[in-house]
């Protein structure tokens, strides 16, 4: 299996609701670089062993192109 963390992400709906299934805020999982252990075997829980915690503790989130995107916040730029 070709595991990406968008496959997770896809099968809670959303980042925000993948916080919520985890119990944590959706800045949190921003801040990943790999999913922390205990996160992963609590996914593969969740998941109903859809995701392997093993398959999950392999997978980098910050330096890959499925890394969740922070969103970015609105920035005024004013001339003066």
């Amino acid at each position: 299996m070709n595991l990406k963390f968008k496959d997770v992400v896809a099968y809670f709906g959303s980042i925000l609701e993948l916080a919520e299934s985890l119990g944590v805020k959706r800045e949190a999982i921003y801040q990943w670089e790999k999913i922390p252990v205990l996160r992963c075997y609590e996914l593969e829980k969740l998941s109903l062993g859809k995701f392997k915690a093993y398959d999950l503790l392999k997978l980098k989130l910050k330096d890959s192109p499925t890394a969740p995107n922070k969103p970015r916040r609105a920035t005024s730029h004013t001339n003066g």
